[in-house]
């Protein structure tokens, strides 16, 4: 393949001595900063071992992206599977042997910590002391603290058994096509197919999936039981009410929020009905299976290139200036995307980094509209992360998940616009409103049956009830199907697509934030496609804001109150419009 459809790693590490001589210099560093335990009550020494000490942690980050990284383009690569181990020990060992700090803190209390709020040496710090007062009312003592260290080491194993079983050991059958033809189905390539217009592949690829599935049925569900179990024990330790509790501290964001994107879905899940109903008659079909909902209305096949779905996405993003579109540029030409798929490589995609070097994007691309779309919207991820890193204190770089998600499907929706406005004539509108219907399908509606069902796992083990294969096959069948009963025939979709959710080994109550994050990115997409005054400014203040203040605040001071019940009602009203739009379209493609 050529180079320049690979991403370059180098930035990060230059080879694997390099990555290991590096991590045996960061273990000489972290002994060193190991040396301020007992002396953090110095404010001089407190403000250098945080300096160091985000400095060092960064420094890791990059050895551990360089060694993940390469092991996802290539889940049989001994060496990058050795070279990750070295890079989780050590991660390990760093929290090991830090494992004093949050103890320490809490013990100098929150009147020392206050204290420094006053100090003008600590006004880059402020957000951060905060967020660690916060944290004191959930840090135990160092002896506690170094146990929960250690527990670290194998907690994670369950994450790394499901992404080797996942993207190594699985071995699907090929699907055969309409025509006869043969087709190869792996962990990266198999969604693609199901927006595929040739049924009769759809559907064999649904069977390849869901065999595949069965043979570690069992495994993987005692694999997730016990990711589930372990998360549970560790919130409970640390005196968090709930597992979702734990995921909301020190966001000032109130449970309300989750309750709101949640019940305002459901309450709202009509249009799911509306749309789907719509979509059948659209494509002529008496029955619509599970395997059909993915499927375009564009009957063309068209194909896009890599380079043509670049140049369509700068086109359409010109809308935020040259300085965005030279970004996209720089992206291309640096080469942060790894392209296309191949044997053991990790499906779907993503964007990393880390602070103060600019981020890597993994694609699966198929030549089609939607690799365009998951290319945008990873450029959103990568230039938002950037816009932060030019902005920001490498202590406030970060972004709470919530609103990680707002500058990548941001992007779609300008996307989504801009073809809307450049369409020919109806029968391409009416092909682009049902792309727009499926991305709300797929980022809220399907986020929120994801939620459900993970909300009821954690509630269940919580409440010290059992839970196995057959209520977890059971619970899947009603959160995730039950909102297309009477529409989409769900009897041949998969009781057990819950083994291969990745945001459900590595970060709790994750997925409902693709919800909230589609509805704050809809109304800063419409306040900018609309031209309301300040919209560009406003979204760009968003997109620099990374963690030197709450985003909660920043938020509703650029017109965005995720407390209020109104946004909710407003972002439905906008959803609901949308759909209207599409029956109203699709009703008169068929009278005509």
């Amino acid at each position: 393949m050529d180079k320049k459809y690979q991403w370059d790693l180098t930035k990060f590490c230059k080879d694997i001595p390099e990555c290991e001589s590096r991590l045996a210099q960061l273990t000489a560093r972290l002994d060193k900063l190991a040396q301020s335990k007992g002396k953090l009550g110095d404010e001089d020494i407190l403000l250098k071992f945080w300096e160091q000490s985000h400095e060092l942690i960064n420094d890791y980050d990059e050895c551990y992206i360089y060694a993940f990284a390469n092991l996802h383009v290539d889940y049989l690569n001994k060496d990058y599977q050795l070279l990750t181990q070295k890079v989780a020990n050590f991660g390990a060992l760093l929290s090991d042997k830090l494992s004093f700090v949050d103890a320490e803190l809490k013990s100098l209390g929150n009147d020392y910590l206050s204290g420094l709020l006053q100090k003008d040496k600590f006004a880059d710090w402020r957000l951060y002391i905060d967020r660690v007062m916060n944290d004191n009312e959930h840090t135990l003592n160092e002896d506690e603290e170094r146990i929960l260290a250690q527990v670290s080491k194998f907690s994670k194993g369950f994450t790394a058994i499901q992404e080797n079983c996942y993207n190594a050991d699985i071995q699907y059958e090929p699907a055969l096509d309409s025509e006869g033809k043969e087709h190869k189905v792996t962990g990266g390539n198999a969604s693609s197919y199901f927006y595929s217009t040739d049924r009769e592949l759809r559907r064999n690829v649904a069977n390849s999936q869901l065999k595949a599935m069965q043979k570690y049925a069992n495994s993987m569900a005692q694999t997730f039981i016990h990711q589930i179990i372990t998360n549970v024990t560790i919130a409970k330790i640390r005196h968090y009410n709930s597992v979702l509790d734990r995921s909301l501290s020190g966001k000032k964001m109130h449970e309300s929020v989750y309750n709101n994107v949640i019940d305002y879905t459901v309450k709202n899940q009509d249009l799911l009905q509306k749309y789907f109903s719509t979509k059948k008659k659209l494509l002529g079909f008496d029955t619509m299976y599970s395997y059909d909902i993915l499927v375009g209305l564009d009957k063309s096949n068209k194909k896009y290139t890599f380079e043509e779905g670049v140049s369509l996405i700068k086109e359409a993003l010109s809308i935020l200036g040259d300085d965005y579109v030279k970004m996209i540029d720089r992206a291309i030409s640096e080469r942060w995307v790894d392209v296309y798929p191949r044997d053991n490589k990790r499906g779907g995609g993503y964007c990393w980094g880390s602070y103060g070097k600019t981020n890597i994007i993994l694609l699966n691309w198929a030549d089609d509209l939607d690799s365009v779309f998951t290319l945008a919207h990873e450029l959103g991820h990568a230039i938002h992360h950037y816009t932060i890193d030019q902005h920001q204190k490498i202590q406030n770089n970060g972004v709470p998940i919530f609103c990680a998600e707002v500058a990548s499907t941001f992007n779609e929706s300008i996307l989504a616009n801009y073809l809307l406005h450049n369409c020919k004539d109806d029968s391409e509108r009416l092909i682009l409103l049902d792309k727009q219907m499926l991305e709300l399908v797929g980022v809220v509606y399907r986020q929120v049956e994801f939620s459900r069902f993970e909300d009821f796992c954690y509630k269940s083990i919580e409440q010290d009830k059992v839970i196995n294969l057959e209520i977890l096959e059971q619970k899947w069948r009603e959160y995730r199907f039950g909102p297309y009963e009477g529409v989409v025939d769900m009897s041949t979709a998969s009781t057990l697509s819950w083994e291969n959710l990745w945001h459900y080994y590595n970060a709790s109550y994750y997925v409902w934030q693709y919800a909230l994050a589609h509805m704050i990115s809809s109304h800063f997409a419409r306040q900018v496609i609309e031209q309301k005054p300040n919209a560009l400014s406003n979204y760009f203040e968003f997109l620099s804001g990374g963690h030197n203040e709450y985003m909660v605040d920043l938020l509703k001071r650029l017109g965005v109150d995720i407390h209020n019940d109104a946004f909710y009602k407003n972002a439905f009203a906008e959803f609901r419009r949308e759909c209207d739009e599409f029956v109203a379209l699709a009703e008169r493609s068929l009278s005509s």
